[in-house]
């Protein structure tokens, strides 16, 4: 119970109260994924769900996603249990890629992957909803960057909390923008096994002693082939491999 209070309450003194009444969400799995089973935190860019879509997720706003696991009422896990676009649960293609990079994490063991990941705390670097990282300021009336910054205190809880050892993100530019914010520097970067903006992973040091491994978005970054080799050779040399 304390360490979800803790996560609550730095979203609430770090957040504005209009980022708090933002439509968006906190944390994606339920509060037992805190409990430090779990050697990773996974982070998406921010939450893409329609505000249409009849799922009771798509409506919620920040504050009232707080309240939920603050009464513990979280209890689906975003990637293994919600139902995204349409799709059975778990099934969407940003699901199931999610799981792929999990599976990749257990030595290419689905099953495996899929325990581990019921097991991880997952969010996104960016709390409020959009339809895209450009409609956030227009929304929000704050850049990536800003937001990014407003959000981080959330998440450093999450990672002092779980004690985690990686914090793992889909969403490698906002992850570039985080690090030049924190002053982390450039980072180490390796081949993605793609080609274009989707060419480079990077690995950072917190300074708490955390990795932050950042990966191309998942919505268009496909973690087989040639991105499945070069993504266990990454996890491999940073020693995240389960």
């Amino acid at each position: 119970m304390e360490r979800r209070h803790h996560i609550i309450a730095e979203a609430r003194k770090a957040l504005s109260p209009s980022l708090l009444k933002a439509s968006g969400r906190a944390l994606y799995s339920p509060a037992s994924t805190l409990d430090g089973s779990s050697p990773f935190y996974f982070l998406g860019l921010n939450p893409g769900e329609n505000e249409t879509d009849d799922q009771h997720h798509s409506h919620l706003t920040i504050e009232e996603d707080l309240a939920r696991l603050e009464q513990d009422l979280v209890v689906e896990h975003a990637y293994l249990d919600e139902r995204w676009k349409g799709c059975m649960p778990g099934r969407a293609p940003i699901q199931m890629a999610g799981r792929e990079v999990f599976a990749i994490l257990c030595g290419n063991n689905p099953i495996a992957g899929d325990r581990l990941l019921r097991e991880t705390p997952v969010s996104n670097l960016i709390l409020p909803r959009s339809k895209s990282e450009a409609a956030l300021l227009e929304k929000t009336g704050f850049s990536s960057a800003q937001l990014l910054a407003a959000c981080w205190p959330f998440h450093q809880a999450v990672v002092d909390v779980s004690g985690c050892q990686f914090v793992i993100t889909h969403a490698v530019g906002a992850a570039r923008k985080l690090a030049e914010r924190l002053n982390l520097g450039a980072g180490e970067c390796r081949p993605s096994g793609w080609g274009g903006t989707l060419k480079s992973l990077y690995a950072w040091q917190l300074s708490s002693g955390v990795r932050l491994l950042a990966i191309p978005n998942l919505s268009r970054y496909k973690p087989n082939g040639d991105r499945a080799l070069a993504l266990s050779a990454f996890f491999d040399e940073f020693g995240a491999i389960h």
